[in-house]
C-alpha cells in the first residue's frame, strides 16, 4: 500500500469555542489529562463545545488560581448562570481535579446537572471528582456509578446516610444516561466510549478506518503539544508513534506506515529528504495561532479513507456458561457461580433479556453485559435463583399490580430461553426457585429437583418432585441446587467426579 505524507503547520493551539453541542463544566484546579483527553477527541471529531465556568474568562489549571506558565490554562466562553436552557445540548461532560469541589455547592451547576440528569436524550459524564458534583445535586440516587474511591473519605456523610447510588470499581460504567470512570488513566476508555454513544445517539461519526502515523516533532517540541494531539488520536482509533527526526520513522518501518504528521514551527519544509520521495505529500495548513484539530482530523480521515486499514470487523466474544439474570436474582449464587467457572478456566457472561444494570435480591447491582438473544453454543447456562413477584392467580389476599401481566411475560421468555439451551445441548444448573420455576413444569415429571425446602409444596403434580438433598442430578443435562449455602457442596463433588 503507499504511504503518504501529512504535513502539519501549527504554531501554537488556541482553544477556539463556539455555542453548541457538549458542555463542559469546569472550575480552577481542574486535572489537565481529565479535562484535555475528553475535550480534544470530541473537538477533533468536529463538534462545538461550550466550557462554562462560575465566571467566563479563564480557567485556572492551578487551584490557586494563578496562570499556568506553560499555557495549560482554558477559557470558558461562558458563565454557568448564563446557560439557562440545557435542552440544546447533547452532552455534559464533568472533569475531576479539585474543580468538582468548587463547582459542587454552586447553585447554578446543580441546576444544570439536575436538567441533563431528568433528559434520557442527553448525555452526562463525570470522571474521577466530577461525581461529587452529581452527588451533591442529588443525581446519583437510584444510579450505579463509578469514581475516585476517596469520594467516601470526601463525603463521609453523603456516603453514610446511602445518598449516593450505589458504586462499583469499573473503567466505566454506564447506566441510562450517565457514564462515569474512576481517574486519570481510565479518561481514553472514557473518552471512547462517550464518542461511541454520542455517535450512537445520531452524533458524529468515528473514522470507520485507521492506520499507523508517524507524529514529526522537532527536538524541544512543546511536549503538551505533542501529547494533545498523540492522545486524542489514539482515543479516536489511530496508531501514533512519535519521532524527532525523519530518519526514525525509517527505522519504525516504512511499509507499516499510512503517513506522517509533521509539525512545522517556521520556514518551509525540508521536500528533498529521501525519505519523502516515499511517501505522497499531501499539505494541511494551518494559519498561525489557530487550533488545529478541525483540519487535521479530516485530512487523517481523507488519508484513511483512501490508504487506510480498514478497521476489522469485531466478532463479538463466545462464551462457556452464562448466568442468566432478572431483577431480583440472588447475587451471592451470581458471583460465586462466576467466580468457580471463571476459575475453571470458562469464559462466563452474565445475560438476561436486555442489557443494562439490575438490583440483586440483596441489592447489590448486576449488570447484564450481553442480552440472551446474542449468545449461542453455550457449555452450560446457571439460573441463579432468587425472588421477584410472579403472576400468581391463586395470590392470597393479594393486591392487583398494573405491571404484573408485563412480567410475567418477561418471566415466559427467561425460562423459554433456558428450556431452548436445554434443547440445544447446554447443561442447566438450577438454584433455589429457579429450580421450581423450571422443575415444576410437565416435561419434567418424574424427575427430582432440590430446591429451597419452602418450596417443598409448590412443585404440584403436573411436573417435577421436590427434592430433600442440597443438590440433585436431576437429569443427564440438569443439575438443580437447593440454594447459595449449597453450593460449596455441589462444587466438591464436582470436582470428585473429575
Amino acid at each position: 500500500m503507499k504511504n503518504r505524507l501529512l504535513t502539519l503547520f501549527l504554531l501554537c493551539p488556541v482553544l477556539s469555542l463556539h455555542a453548541g453541542e457538549i458542555l463542559f463544566l469546569l472550575e480552577k484546579g481542574f486535572n489537565r489529562q481529565e479535562f484535555y483527553d475528553l475535550y480534544l477527541p470530541l473537538k477533533a471529531l468536529g463538534y462545538d463545545i461550550d466550557i462554562a465556568s462560575t465566571e467566563k474568562g479563564a480557567v485556572f489549571l492551578r487551584k490557586e488560581g494563578t496562570p499556568d506558565k506553560r499555557g495549560r490554562d482554558v477559557l470558558a466562553n461562558t458563565a454557568m448562570r448564563d446557560v439557562k436552557d440545557t435542552s440544546g445540548y447533547r452532552s455534559l461532560v464533568i472533569p475531576g481535579g479539585y474543580s468538582p469541589g468548587f463547582l459542587e455547592n454552586d447553585p447554578d451547576a446543580q441546576r444544570i446537572v439536575q436538567a441533563f440528569a431528568a433528559n434520557p436524550k442527553q448525555v452526562t459524564a463525570a470522571i474521577c471528582h466530577g461525581p461529587r458534583v452529581l452527588m451533591a445535586a442529588g443525581s446519583l440516587d437510584g444510579k450505579v456509578w463509578t469514581g475516585l474511591h476517596n469520594i467516601a473519605s470526601e463525603k463521609p456523610d453523603t456516603w453514610i446516610e446511602q445518598g449516593h447510588g450505589t458504586y462499583v470499581d469499573q473503567q466505566v460504567v454506564k447506566d441510562g444516561n450517565l457514564m462515569t470512570s474512576r481517574y486519570p488513566q481510565d479518561t481514553p476508555v472514557l473518552g471512547r466510549r462517550l464518542a461511541e454513544e454520542l455517535e450512537r445517539r445520531g452524533g458524529r461519526s468515528l473514522p470507520k478506518k485507521a492506520g499507523t502515523y508517524v507524529l514529526m516533532t522537532p527536538k524541544g517540541f512543546d511536549g503538551h503539544v505533542r501529547w494533545s494531539y498523540m492522545s486524542p488520536l489514539k482515543t479516536l482509533g489511530f496508531n501514533i508513534i512519535a519521532v524527532d527526526s525523519l530518519e526514525k520513522v525509517v527505522e519504525k518501518g516504512v511499509e507499516s506506515i499510512q503517513g506522517v504528521i509533521r509539525f512545522q514551527q517556521g520556514g518551509e519544509i525540508e521536500t528533498s529528504h529521501p525519505v519523502l520521495g516515499q511517501f505522497a505529500t499531501t499539505m494541511v495548513t494551518v494559519p498561525n495561532g489557530e487550533f488545529a484539530y478541525p483540519e487535521l482530523l479530516p485530512s487523517l480521515t481523507q488519508f484513511c479513507e483512501r490508504s487506510g486499514i480498514e478497521k476489522e470487523a469485531v466478532e463479538p466474544p463466545s462464551y462457556d456458561v452464562a448466568i442468566i439474570l432478572a431483577e431480583g436474582a440472588d447475587e451471592k449464587v451470581v458471583l460465586s457461580m462466576q467466580t468457580y467457572f471463571e476459575a475453571q478456566g470458562q469464559r462466563v457472561v452474565l445475560t438476561g433479556l436486555e442489557p443494562g444494570w439490575l438490583k440483586g435480591l440483596g441489592g447489590f447491582p448486576l449488570h447484564v453485559d450481553v442480552p440472551v438473544q446474542e449468545l449461542k453454543d453455550l457449555k452450560a447456562v446457571v439460573a441463579p435463583g432468587g425472588l421477584w413477584p410472579e403472576k400468581k392467580d391463586d395470590a392470597r389476599q393479594g393486591e392487583t399490580a398494573e405491571w404484573i401481566g408485563e412480567q410475567a411475560k418477561k418471566d415466559e421468555a427467561r425460562q423459554a430461553w433456558i428450556l431452548a439451551q436445554l434443547e440445544g445441548g447446554s447443561e442447566l444448573i438450577l438454584v433455589g426457585l429457579d429450580a421450581l420455576r423450571l422443575g415444576r413444569q410437565p416435561r419434567f415429571k418424574g424427575s427430582k429437583f432440590s430446591s429451597t425446602r419452602q418450596a417443598q409444596w409448590s412443585f404440584g403434580k403436573a411436573g417435577g418432585k421436590f427434592s430433600t438433598e442440597p443438590f440433585t442430578h436431576s437429569t443427564d443435562k440438569i443439575w438443580s441446587i437447593s440454594g447459595y449455602a449449597a453450593l460449596p457442596a455441589w462444587i466438591r463433588a464436582q470436582h470428585l467426579s473429575e
